[in-house]
Parts: C-alpha cells; structure tokens; sequence
C-alpha cells in the first residue's frame, strides 16, 4: 500500500537527484536552461536502463565481496598511500637540513 509506494518513490527520487548531480558536476550546464533537462532525462534513463539491464548481487554475496575484495584492497590502498607520502615527506625534511 502507502508503505511501497512511499519506498518506490524514494527510489526514484533518489536516481533523479543523482542525475542531477550527476549532470551539474560532469556535463555542465545551467539549471534553468532545457538542455540541462535533457541531460537530466538522458543519464537518469541511463542509469534505469544500466539497473534493469544487470542482474542484481544477492546479499550473501554482496556480503562476500565487500568483506573478502573490496576491504582488503582499501586498507592495502589506504596502507601504501599513507607509506608513500610518509617516505616523501620523510625524504623531503631530510634533504632540507
């Protein structure tokens, strides 16, 4: 009843913002011109044409991957980085005294 259809239009309205955002920030344009409307309406069908089109991850899996691929890969990300400007910065003090 009201429950979906308050959830289903959340939904929608959320791909919609994030067209928005989406068009302000990479594609450009004013917010009351009719071209930035249909930018809008292009990558928002993009966006429901790319959801409809893939298969959804069911949740185990999601699950999966974001606790056996995707934190081990940030953390060695974050690790690396964080090594890589100490050593510069490291490197750079030491060559200035």
């Amino acid at each position: 009843g009201v429950g979906f259809a308050v959830i289903f239009l959340s939904e929608y309205s959320s791909i919609l913002f994030m067209s928005l955002i989406f068009s302000l920030t990479f594609l450009g344009a004013d917010i009351f011109s009719i071209l930035f409307f249909f930018k809008l309406t292009f990558i928002s069908f993009i966006y429901i044409w790319v959801r409809g089109s893939l298969p959804r991850y069911r949740y185990d899996k999601l699950m999966y991957l974001t606790w056996k691929s995707f934190l081990p890969i940030s953390l060695n990300f974050l690790i690396f980085f964080l090594g890589l400007k100490l050593l510069f910065l490291y490197n750079y003090f030491l060559l200035k005294i």
